[in-house]
C-alpha cells in the first residue's frame, strides 16, 4: 500500500513526508478502521482509501508528531469508514470504542470552556466544527473528506453553532 501511495506523490519531500505519516499512523487507522469494519478486507480498504484522501491534504500537515494531526487522521480515517459502510449498505456498525478528549486542549486556557462544550456534540457536528475552524479547512475540502454536498457541510455546521448556543443558554 505505501508504494502505491508514494506513487501518486511528485516531489521527494512530499514523499519523504507521507512515508513518515504513513508510518507514524498506519497502526492507528488499521486500529480505527477493525472498530468500524467487521471483515479484514474491509479494513485494509479503509486504510488505503484513508491514506489516499491524507495525500490530498498533506500541505496542511505542519508536523506529524502533533497532536492535531493525530486528530485529523482519526477524523478522515472513521469518515472513510462510515462512507464504505454507507456504500455497502450495511446498517450494522460494532459498538465504536470513544477515546477519552475527542478534541485536542487549544493553546489558551480561554477556550476550556468552548472546548468541553464541543466535545459533547454529536459526532458529525464536532468534525465539521474541528476541521473548519481548528484545521482551516474550506467547506469544498470538509465536503470531500465526509463525502456530502457543501450545502451539507454549512447545515452541520450551522447545527452545531445552534447546538453551542444552546448548551451556552
Amino acid at each position: 500500500m505505501l508504494n502505491f501511495c508514494l506513487s501518486m506523490i511528485e516531489t521527494e519531500e512530499e514523499k519523504d513526508k507521507f512515508e513518515e505519516l504513513y508510518n507514524k499512523y498506519k497502526g492507528i487507522v488499521h486500529y480505527i478502521a477493525l472498530d468500524y469494519m467487521s471483515k479484514e478486507g474491509l479494513v485494509e480498504d479503509a486504510a488505503q482509501e484513508t491514506f489516499i484522501k491524507l495525500i490530498r491534504y498533506l500541505d496542511k500537515i505542519q508536523n506529524i508528531d502533533d497532536h492535531k494531526t493525530f486528530s485529523f487522521v482519526k477524523i478522515v480515517t472513521k469518515s472513510v469508514c462510515v462512507d464504505m459502510l454507507r456504500k455497502e449498505k450495511s446498517n450494522h456498525i460494532k459498538d465504536q470504542k470513544m477515546l477519552k478528549n475527542e478534541i485536542p486542549a487549544p493553546d489558551l486556557t480561554d477556550y476550556y470552556v468552548l472546548e468541553e462544550s464541543i466535545s459533547t456534540l454529536p459526532e458529525p457536528y464536532r468534525d465539521v466544527l474541528m476541521l473548519k475552524y481548528y484545521y482551516n479547512l474550506k467547506e469544498k475540502e470538509i465536503a470531500f473528506i465526509f463525502n456530502i454536498s457543501k450545502s451539507g457541510v454549512y447545515k452541520r455546521l450551522n447545527k452545531a453553532k445552534a447546538l453551542l448556543k444552546e448548551e451556552q443558554s
